[in-house]
């Protein structure tokens, strides 16, 4: 079964891991847009109108992405946390949110973007 390749927003205000991130993703086919700010991803999104996914670090230089997450969840996009931050930190409407600890496996963040897109078998 073929994987769909998706449109990635990445928010990491970790240049490394950002560009780790984006690279793992690149090579299993997927566009990134990769932002360091919460202004800078609502940027990506102006630009580029939807993702299909996206992953979205919790602290960041201008705040939390509360408001980011919301809106891209009801464009349709899937959304996960990725941040040191524990589940109680997370505001209530996002607890529903998968969330990986840093320092998430690259692999797991590729394979979770990978299993949103499969196709579900009916």
């Amino acid at each position: 079964m073929k994987i769909a390749r998706a449109s990635v927003l990445v928010l990491e205000d970790s240049v490394i891991l950002a560009m780790a991130m984006e690279e793992e993703l690149a090579e299993r086919g997927h566009t990134v847009c990769a932002a360091a700010t919460v202004a800078a991803a609502e940027q990506c999104l102006a630009e580029a109108r939807s993702f299909d996914v996206a992953l979205l670090d919790m602290r960041l230089p201008d705040g939390t992405p509360d408001a980011l997450a919301r809106k891209l969840l009801a464009a349709g996009c899937a959304v996960a946390l990725v941040s040191g931050v524990g589940k109680d930190e997370v505001a209530d409407d996002l607890a529903h949110l998968p969330l990986f600890r840093k320092p998430a496996p690259l692999h797991l963040l590729a394979d979770w973007v990978d299993g949103v897109l499969r196709p579900q078998r009916v």
